[in-house]
């Protein structure tokens, strides 16, 4: 029986217009496919189009992949396209304060030796025997932001409140087109103002990856991110194996997703924001409930007061996860299990660490790799 797969990209950080997601990974994916396809099947031609497909209250359009051969799988390809939600919801003050917790977070999250099992060797940018260097890598996020020769924005952190907004109105455009969404979608803090922007963030793509799972048409889907697309990608995994645990979900059509994909990838950068401090001796059970809640693929559930009673239905997902040294935003995913980590070399390309994040979307390699795991061809 001919196999029918769907592919769902969610795109990152920045000015995103719709389907310029769809057509950064549809073109050099589909390019490849139909080249890959037509050494093994010298007789079969694919057709290339433009569908329609009926999604609940409204009609979504995918580029649909289709052959006549029976063991070559028939393909659509959709995008989650998030940006207008993020829409200059969050300002340059507040996105300097975010900055700075970053960096201060990060630090305490990679002090933090049992909850991961780095090895200072993977992420070279910003770890050095082990120890994490948030200097530098203070200084490479601001770089990534192009945001360095306004020093004053920073200064201004001791400065009277009116010194800071003065700063941050005359940097709204880049601080916020840099950073906002990052800082936005992060907000784990149900009291944020910002959290209802991420739910429905969050939101949209767990209902666009629910009718992909439920329609009968599709066989397999893989779910595939960049940046800060990685991370709703996750939480959409997550979520999802939470409502299939108190029946919300078929936990019968969980076999369906069969891969997720991750490039360019701050996963472990940010893992800190929904991993609450929280004091185990004095709160253990507090402690073991929110571990359990946000841990998928997880390296360390916290298991010491209470059982781990929330099922694994997505167990079986192959999980491929892109980076590169040079990539200021990515990194080798030493926080989760179960996936590999795929290290990708741009030198020849670019050696920008902005050029570099955006890179992956040009990789034919990436494209190969995810064909051949995912056994498209």
């Amino acid at each position: 029986m001919k196999k029918k797969t769907a592919v769902l990209v969610i795109h990152g950080i920045g000015e995103q217009e719709s389907f310029e997601t769809l057509d950064a990974f549809a073109k050099p994916f589909s390019d490849l496919y139909c080249e890959l396809a037509g050494k093994k099947y010298q007789n079969v031609s694919i057709q290339k189009k433009h569908a329609l497909v009926q999604f609940p209250g409204w009609a979504e359009s995918c580029v649909s992949l289709k052959s006549g051969a029976e063991d070559l799988p028939d393909i659509d390809i959709y995008e989650y396209y998030w940006a207008y939600l993020a829409e200059r919801e969050i300002t340059a003050a507040e996105v300097t304060d975010w900055i700075f917790k970053v960096v201060a977070g990060a630090k305490g999250f990679y002090e933090g030796k049992e909850k991961t099992n780095r090895t200072g060797k993977n992420d070279v940018l910003f770890s050095q025997d082990g120890e994490f260097r948030s200097l530098k890598y203070l200084v490479w996020i601001l770089s990534f932001g192009n945001i360095l020769r306004f020093a004053g924005l920073f200064l201004s952190q001791h400065l009277p409140e009116s010194v800071k907004k003065l700063a941050s109105a005359a940097l709204k455009g880049p601080l916020v087109d840099a950073f906002g969404d990052v800082a936005l979608y992060t907000s784990s803090d149900m009291k944020s103002k910002y959290f209802e922007v991420r739910s429905k963030i969050l939101n949209g793509a767990v209902e666009k990856l629910t009718f992909l799972m439920k329609n009968g048409s599709y066989d397999e889907i893989i779910l595939a991110g960049h940046s800060l697309g990685t991370v709703i990608a996750y939480d959409s995994l997550a979520r999802l194996n939470t409502q299939m645990n108190v029946d919300l979900a078929p936990p019968d059509k969980a076999r369906r997703i069969t891969g997720l994909v991750t490039f360019g990838s701050p996963l472990d950068k940010i893992a800190f924001f929904f991993d609450e401090k929280i004091d185990r001796d004095r709160q253990p059970v507090r402690s073991a409930i929110t571990s359990q809640l946000h841990g998928f693929k997880k390296v360390n559930v916290d298991t010491q007061a209470l059982d781990n009673g929330v099922g694994d239905y997505f167990k079986h997902v192959k999980w491929l996860n892109f980076w590169s040294e040079r990539d200021p935003v990515s990194g080798h995913l030493d926080v989760y299990r179960d996936l590999e980590n795929i290290k990708m070399d741009f030198s020849k390309l670019t050696v920008n660490p902005i050029k570099t994040h955006s890179m992956y979307w040009q990789s034919m390699n990436m494209y190969k790799r995810i064909i051949d795991d995912f056994q498209l061809v």
